[in-house]
């Protein structure tokens, strides 16, 4: 069994991901709770120190490599249906699928 991190470091090591990337993943992975993984793209970015566009695209990159997975969800405000928090789930994969 691997590790989030590890998966991190041989993504980055095999360049499918930049080290801006990386440190964004991490910080995104810092946020694991009881609770989930619900952290605003402004919460990652100030926990990286990047901007939220370097955030996003980062996201985009886990997503695309397999190695984040979404989840939106929306909440009722007023009676009206609203964007909630996306939820987030790191996947673990070997190293050899990475």
């Amino acid at each position: 069994m691997t590790s989030f991190a590890s998966t991190l470091w041989t993504l980055t090591q095999a360049r499918q991901i930049t080290g801006k990337q990386h440190l964004v993943l991490q910080a995104l992975a810092s946020f694991q709770g009881y609770r989930g993984l619900f952290p605003s793209h402004e919460a990652i970015a100030a926990r990286a120190g990047c901007g939220v566009r370097t955030v996003i695209r980062a996201l985009e990159a886990g997503y695309r490599l397999g190695i984040v997975e979404r989840t939106r969800q929306r909440q009722r405000v007023s009676g009206r249906l609203v964007n909630g928090p996306n939820r987030y789930r790191l996947i673990i994969c070997k190293l050899e699928q990475a």
